[in-house]
């Protein structure tokens, strides 16, 4: 697969947010945790933690406790005290401020759209990625590329990267899809394996991984 050059603005779309549970402020007294219950959402786990979680645990002698789900999982598990600490790929929705929950911006990473290399094309405009996304354009040969049917992959509506893409560069409009992963950094897979035409969208530091 390959990475398409997408317009600059959606390279601030992704916020990575790592989110503080501050509630009670002291019920445990400040005092450290020997094992942390740690929620972190795929795709800042492909693009960050998997090796920092271990780093991480031999500098402190504290214990991690990992959770991998959906941003908006991670969420709901930090807010029912199923999680000390979470890190999503949106922002807390303003609601939950209200109810002593915190958040630290920690970095910014881009949305990145991906494509099995024998589509034949290089490079897409906003213009192009939107009316592929949208199910304007079927066949790359519209494009300039191969005379292969587009195969729009997409990660789940309830994940970060899809509401995301959603907000930021379609505007909210609608997606079509030819096939729906669980997670986020499942796309990554499924562009490689599915045979020809393959495209989809996801965290630019979780294709780094690959």
């Amino acid at each position: 697969e390959e990475s398409m050059n997408t317009p600059k603005f959606i390279t601030y779309a992704l916020a990575l947010v790592f989110t503080l549970a501050l509630l009670g402020a002291g019920s445990k007294n400040g005092q450290a945790q020997e094992t942390i219950q740690y929620s972190c959402s795929n795709q800042v786990y492909r693009a960050f933690e998997a090796a920092k979680i271990a780093a991480f645990e031999k500098a402190t002698g504290v214990k991690v406790e990992l959770y991998r789900a959906s941003s908006n999982s991670c969420a709901l598990r930090l807010m029912s005290g199923y999680a000390d600490i979470a890190s999503t790929a949106r922002e807390m929705y303003p609601r939950s401020m209200d109810y002593g929950f915190y958040q630290l911006g920690f970095c910014k990473d881009p949305l990145t759209v991906i494509a099995k290399k024998d589509c034949g094309v290089g490079n897409l405009s906003a213009d192009q990625v939107r009316d592929i996304f949208s199910g304007q354009v079927s066949n790359w040969q519209a494009l300039g590329g191969a005379d292969l049917p587009v195969t729009i992959i997409v990660p789940d509506k309830d994940t970060a990267a899809n509401k995301n893409f959603r907000r930021f560069f379609m505007k909210h409009k609608d997606i079509e899809a030819d096939f729906v992963t669980r997670d986020s950094t499942m796309v990554i897979d499924a562009v490689r394996h599915v045979p020809c035409g393959a495209i989809s969208f996801t965290s630019g530091g979780a294709v780094t991984q690959y």
